[in-house]
């Protein structure tokens, strides 16, 4: 009661997702969600990762960085796409981009930046 997080069951394991927008992104629909009391919620253990948004999602800050998720080492990470000829260069759709508070973008990882603030990988992978 009062907890309005959604979960999704991967394994045996609630997972949390980050926000509205990444369940959507997800393809999931509120028709498929399922309104359960405490007890049943709390007999499932919690990830310590959030379901993250598809790989490819091209993400766009409040401050206007764009980023690309992408599968990283250790997980899902975010590559910055640093200027608008890379974003054309790579076919990216501007109407594919989705605008997300800077706090959410942040709860990635930064793939590739260097302490000279350089990239270092491939952009359209």
């Amino acid at each position: 009661e009062g907890d309005s997080t959604v979960y999704e069951i991967i394994n045996g394991v609630k997972t949390p997702y980050r926000s509205e927008a990444s369940f959507s992104a997800n393809g999931r629909r509120w028709g498929m969600v399922s309104v359960v009391d405490r007890q049943t919620l709390d007999a499932y253990p919690t990830s310590g990762t959030f379901v993250s948004f598809p790989i490819g999602t091209l993400m766009r800050s409040q401050l206007h960085f764009i980023w690309r998720v992408s599968q990283g080492t250790d997980g899902t990470v975010r590559k910055w796409i640093k200027t608008s000829t890379d974003f054309t260069l790579c076919k990216f759709n501007w109407k594919n981009v989705i605008t997300l508070p800077e706090e959410e973008i942040q709860t990635y990882s930064w793939a590739g930046a260097n302490s000279a603030g350089t990239i270092e990988y491939p952009l359209c992978d």
